[in-house]
This record gives structure tokens, sequence and C-alpha cells, in this order.
């Protein structure tokens, strides 16, 4: 309960530090095939558009997706139109599941990988903030390679059998540590890769792998550890698969793209999530995120130009 306030309070101080987002030019979208899609959440719009806008104008092109996940209010939608240049904007219920969970923002990862067939998709997250230069960013969206924003347990990828491996080395019966497991016992674990990667912030390369291979290893996962895959959580351990098997994947390096978590050293950072139940900790989160907000009013940040 009182974890729950302090959050709620924490959330309320920083929509009101960062209601200057609505005061910044609206985005510039271009027919580059580069989308940048998300899931949205009423609660979330300010926190949204400080993630978005930041990260469009620091990559420089590109336009917008959105998942309305079914609680975004006409008003909600009226500022969205008006910010990000009239974005795509699909319903939750609207998003054909197939073979796999619904809920737990499955609808995402498969929203992103249908998007894919025809253009290069970043998945963000309302929580992040660029900070600075997505250098990484836009070479691997130049090279059409797929990216993603790593966890403190490493950046490399592995085989499923060594990635099962791990997972038996930490206690706990968390779902994404249960999947993990059960990797050893997939048909294919001989040719599978993994990562234990963030589904927040990844790059989803052009013509790459389908909604169909996402579909398969849902079926399979599900027939290994049964109901709980419908869980939150196993659509970031799909994501984590389809990323290391994905076109050159290329974590991405950890001193500048960042999972917070106190205490961190923020310095040097091109891109913070804010993730959990630390979002708000330290003020971190308000300071990049008005920083941001400043350098989207400001014409002159560099932006480096996307082939």
């Amino acid at each position: 309960m009182f974890d729950k306030l302090r959050s709620d309070l924490g959330r309320r101080l920083h929509n009101r530090a960062i209601n200057g987002v609505l005061d910044t030019p609206p985005i510039r979208t271009t027919g580059d095939p580069i989308v940048f899609a998300s899931m949205v959440c009423h609660r979330d719009v300010l926190m949204y558009l400080v993630a978005v806008k930041s990260i469009q104008q620091r990559v420089g092109k590109g336009r917008v997706a959105v998942i309305d996940d079914g609680s975004l209010t006409t008003a909600d939608l009226d500022v969205l139109r008006r910010h990000l240049d009239d974005p795509q904007i699909v319903h939750i219920n609207d998003v054909p599941v197939g073979r796999t969970p619904r809920g737990g923002t499955w609808e995402r990862l498969l929203t992103c990988l249908d998007l894919s067939r025809d253009s290069y998709v970043v998945q963000v997250d309302a929580d992040l903030v660029a900070a600075s230069s997505l250098d990484e960013v836009a070479e691997a969206i130049d090279a059409n390679a797929a990216f993603t924003i790593t966890s403190r347990q490493g950046p490399a990828v592995v085989s499923f059998t060594d990635a099962a491996t791990f997972a038996d080395s930490i206690d706990g019966d968390h779902i994404q540590l249960l999947a993990e497991r059960a990797f050893r016992h997939h048909p294919a674990a001989a040719d599978m890769r993994y990562i234990r990667g963030c589904s927040g912030f990844t790059g989803f390369p052009r013509g790459g792998l389908t909604r169909d291979f996402v579909e398969r290893l849902s079926e399979t996962m599900a027939g290994l550890i049964g109901p709980r895959w419908a869980e939150w959580g196993t659509e970031q351990v799909a994501s984590n698969v389809v990323f290391a098997n994905g076109h050159d994947p290329r974590p991405l390096p950890l001193s500048r793209y960042k999972n917070f978590f106190p205490p961190m050293d923020l310095d040097g950072a091109a891109l913070v999530h804010f993730l959990g139940s630390h979002r708000f900790h330290g003020g971190h989160y308000r300071r990049l995120s008005t920083a941001a907000i400043a350098a989207l009013r400001d014409p002159r940040p560099a932006r480096r130009s996307v082939a």
C-alpha cells in the first residue's frame, strides 16, 4: 500500500515537472521506412511524448505508430495526433494474436513484427529518455541490424542451452527463469540463440523474422511449461529470442544505454530506461526528462542522419 502511494505521488510530481513537453514543437515525420512503435496508456501520455520525441529527434527520421492499450481518451488521441504528425494508431483489441497469449504486451511485439515487413521498427517504451546522440542505434538502422538494450546480467548472445544453464544458477520461479530453463528442451535448441535483453528499446530489422516465427515459438513454449506461458513476462522472453536470432544482432553498450537501478551513475548515458519501482528515485528521471524537453524546444541539437 505504501509503495503504491509513493509511486502515485512520484508519478504526479513527475508529470507536473514534464508538462512542458506539451509546449514543444510537433515532430516532423519522414517517408523513410523507419517506425517508432509503442503501446501507450492514459497515465503515461506525457512520459511517452518525452520518450518518443527525444528519440525521434536524435535519430532524425521516421514516423510513429501507437498501440492504444484501451485506456487512451479522445483528448489523449488528439494530443498524440497533434504532437506526432498524425501517427498510425491501432487499438489493442484489433491486433490479432494468433497462437500467442493475449495481453502482457504480446500485441506490441506482434505489431512490431507486422510493421517490420516493410520498415525498420524501433520499439519505444514510455519510460525512456534519449539524453544524447544515439550513434549505435543509427548505425544499426543503417545496416538493417537488430539492436536491444541489455541487462546487467550480461550483453552476450548465447545458445539456448547456455541460457538454460544460466537460469539454473538463479533462485526463483519467475516466469522468465522458468521459460529460460525450458529452452534446453526446445526441439531446435541447438540452433537457437538468446540474450537477456529488454524489449523496452529494441530494433527489428526490415524484412526480418515474422510473426509466424513468434507464434511457433509461443506454441512450443506453451507445450513445454504449460499455462504459465500466458503470464506477464513471456513477451519479454520472446522479444529476446527474436533479437538474438535476427539479422546481425547488436547489443547496445551498457555504458551508454542503461536500465536505471539506483545507485547508478548516469553520466555519459545516451539513453536511460527508467523502469520499475525505482523509476522516480532520486529525481534522475525528472532531470533527464526536463533536459530532453529543453532540447526539443531548441532546433540546434545535432541530428544524426540515417541513410
